[in-house]
């Protein structure tokens, strides 16, 4: 499957046929490869131009659309596109297990709908996105349950989370994560107040003398929120983001309670909020979320949700955390 021609992506026959002919007739092109059944990705280097457009116009030669290995929706890229169906999805929740006065027809609408993007966050094979829809839906369940029912999902969520391996040693993500972190305590310790510069990490990788850049060809993030605020921002930051983050989960526990007879609506969108909010913190251990801009819009946006909330409840008072 060829995805890149001169660095650029394709996906179509005509996105193939379209960059190809901005290249001259007697240039050489630079082709990006992958081979399945193991993924394999390799590179090519064709001499001139007009001999590969001439092969893959020959007849016979069917041309067929790519697709990608991993879900990514219209985001380009699979895990913001599952950490916006996270967040997404337990707002669903929320709302399809609230108790009050709606219709069974809603209901089953937005059970299917739940169960539709779990399927998607499966078929992005990003194992915390899963794990974390999975927690933040029993705590939204939790929260709704007798006592009795609360030990019996707890146990049942348990038994299942024990087939999902969040960390597996001998995978590569994992090991460059590992690194990473490894590699991150030094630069605390040498830069705790102020960190050493937004984007400096990926944006200059050769001032850092970082394991992983040296044995892995992706120079990104630090792949975890906290740690990634802590090098780039330092210290302070990161306590400012804790106490962010703490003071708005309070404030979440305390709404979800405020709205338990305020009717269905109310109900299930502060319990989906808190649901999200408790997934998007799983998230962000392994991930730097706060760098995913298409998430990060859905999380203020419910954030908005849950201060407006709070405002229209009768008698709710001040935000107190």
């Amino acid at each position: 499957m060829i995805q890149q021609v001169n660095g650029k992506r394709t996906l179509t026959a005509g996105q193939l046929f379209t960059k190809l002919r901005k290249v001259p007739a007697d240039a050489e092109v630079h082709l990006l490869a992958a081979r399945f059944a193991p993924l394999e990705h390799f590179k090519i280097l064709i001499q001139r131009r007009q001999e590969l457009e001439d092969y893959l116009s020959q007849p016979g030669l069917k041309l067929v659309r790519g697709h990608p290995l991993r879900a990514e929706g219209f985001l380009k890229h699979y895990f913001p596109y599952s950490e916006v169906l996270v967040l997404i999805g337990l707002l669903v929740w929320g709302l399809c297990i609230a108790g009050g006065d709606v219709s069974t027809g809603a209901r089953v609408a937005l059970c299917l709908a739940f169960l539709a993007i779990t399927v998607a966050v499966g078929l992005t094979l990003t194992r915390i996105s899963l794990v974390s829809l999975l927690a933040g839906a029993l705590l939204i369940s939790l929260m709704r349950a007798e006592r009795k029912t609360i030990v019996r999902i707890s146990v049942h969520w348990i038994n299942q989370r024990r087939a999902l391996t969040v960390f597996n040693t001998a995978d590569p993500g994992t090991q460059y994560r590992l690194l990473m972190w490894r590699d991150s305590l030094k630069l605390i310790r040498a830069h705790p107040l102020v960190g050493v510069g937004l984007d400096s990490i990926s944006g200059d990788w050769h001032r850092w003398d970082l394991e992983a850049y040296r044995r892995y060809p992706l120079h990104t993030h630090f792949h975890s929120t906290p740690i990634q605020f802590a090098v780039e921002c330092g210290l302070p930051t990161l306590f400012a983001w804790l106490g962010l983050v703490i003071a708005y989960l309070v404030f979440l526990l305390r709404l979800a309670r405020a709205t338990r007879d305020k009717g269905w609506f109310a109900q299930g969108l502060a319990l989906g909020i808190l649901g999200e909010h408790v997934a998007f913190l799983l998230i962000s251990l392994l991930q730097y979320s706060f760098g995913d801009a298409e998430a990060m819009v859905v999380f203020w946006f419910c954030m908005g949700l849950a201060l407006a909330l709070h405002r229209v409840l009768p008698d709710a008072g001040p935000v107190v955390v």
